[in-house]
């Protein structure tokens, strides 16, 4: 379910990426425009592409199950509950965006009700991989 929403939702990070592009080819955009202008928007980009992988994952659940969702969103507001460490806290999430790997320890806990073990680190880093790989794709398309 998570790939498949990385999948589905990776038209929100090309159309942002695709601003970025059509901004840096205006004439002396290169010049007028600060970089961390351009960074800011190109993290920002990533944030709402990850957090709309994390919406749609939400969505799926509350479609299936109210109660899903509802674990799901006490794990959002809480995630050391679903077993994420320390530093995964809703500030850290909210300035960072919602990875991958992070919706499925809060997945995880909304289906069993039990907290990620190290041994869930493992996919819970595939699907961060999972996810970079769709974005340097879209890069590169851009690059092209």
């Amino acid at each position: 379910m998570i790939k498949n929403a990385c999948t589905a939702k990776i038209d929100s990070y090309r159309s942002g990426i695709k601003m970025i592009a059509e901004i840096l080819s205006m004439p002396d955009a290169k010049d007028d425009i600060p970089q961390e202008k351009i960074s800011k928007l190109a993290e920002t980009t990533r944030i709402n592409y990850l957090n709309a992988v994390c919406d749609a994952v939400w969505e799926s659940l509350s479609v299936s199950s109210p109660n899903l969702s509802d674990r799901f969103h006490i794990a959002l507001l809480s995630p050391r509950i679903a077993g994420l460490p320390d530093e995964f806290t809703t500030e850290y999430l909210s300035a960072h965006g919602i990875s991958a790997g992070v919706v499925f320890g809060l997945m995880y806990f909304a289906v069993t009700g039990k907290s990620v073990e190290i041994k869930h680190f493992k996919t819970m880093s595939m699907l961060n991989h999972y996810q970079n790989d769709l974005m340097n794709e879209v890069l590169i398309e851009f690059k092209q």
